[in-house]
């Protein structure tokens, strides 16, 4: 399979590098070609989700123009990224807002959870001895429910403890919340906005339900989420880690069966 690589201008810019290597370390591990989307405008769907209606459909159309000259040119048969709001944004799947209002990918996008989700019974893992706590993207998780497929994956990795988010204070029997419906955001969002901010979001999030579970690492199924926690470790000086679900998948993983 030959798949096409979005996000690869994104990391970089986010200081994030590492999603893009541990991106392709696990195509090659299972492998399959790969071709780096290079885009300045990967992840400009989530202003979709901030409220900007008025921007979403001069921004589609162009979004698909764009997806439709690298698929053609690079003759790819996915789009396969790391970051929730794409995904969100054109999935059938999960009925993403910009399918919904017409738009549509010339090729299936994947989130990286969902793809080694649909690739599971093929995967061989390592020992990986962490305990993790695990934050949903909050679009993924929380707007969509994309929580199964990040969690039977990290569940055939030995030796790997996973931790939910726990927020005590949030419990009301008549909701019924889930892991995911409390994952608190660690404002990766605020870098279109205010981006000061950010690190300070970050950190809350890290010192009020990571730092007392006594964990190795927070792991963020959204590039966007990882982006900002390990923002939030680096200025509060936080003795924990921060991984993106891709870099932990990667490390984790031998190849295939």
């Amino acid at each position: 399979m030959r798949i096409l690589l979005h996000g690869w201008d994104t990391s970089p810019r986010l200081g994030v590098p590492e999603i893009c290597e541990a991106s392709v370390s696990i195509l090659n591990k299972m492998g399959h070609e790969y071709v780096p989307h290079k885009s300045k405008a990967i992840c400009a769907e989530a202003i979709g989700f901030l409220g900007y209606d008025n921007l979403v459909d001069d921004l589609a159309k162009k979004m698909v123009k764009d997806m439709e000259e690298a698929v053609a040119k690079e003759e790819v048969d996915m789009i396969l990224t790391s970051y929730a709001a794409p995904y969100a944004a054109w999935s059938k799947e999960v009925n993403g807002f910009l399918y919904k209002r017409g738009y549509e990918l010339p090729v299936p996008i994947e989130h990286m959870s969902t793809f080694l989700y649909k690739n599971l019974d093929k995967l061989k893992f390592k020992e990986l001895p962490m305990r993790i706590l695990l934050h949903d993207g909050c679009t993924l998780g929380r707007k969509y429910g994309v929580v199964k497929e990040p969690r039977e994956v990290l569940a055939r990795i030995p030796k790997l403890e996973v931790l939910n988010f726990d927020h005590p204070e949030l419990y009301v029997k008549e909701r019924n919340l889930n892991p995911w419906d409390i994952s608190a955001c660690p404002g990766g969002w605020l870098d279109f906005t205010m981006p000061e901010l950010m690190p300070y979001v970050a950190s809350n999030v890290v010192r009020e339900y990571a730092m007392p579970r006594n964990v190795d690492a927070i792991v963020a199924t959204c590039g966007n989420g990882y982006h900002a926690f390990k923002a939030g470790i680096k200025h509060s000086n936080f003795d924990i880690k921060a991984y993106s679900y891709t870099n932990l998948i990667d490390m984790a993983l031998e190849g295939v069966q």
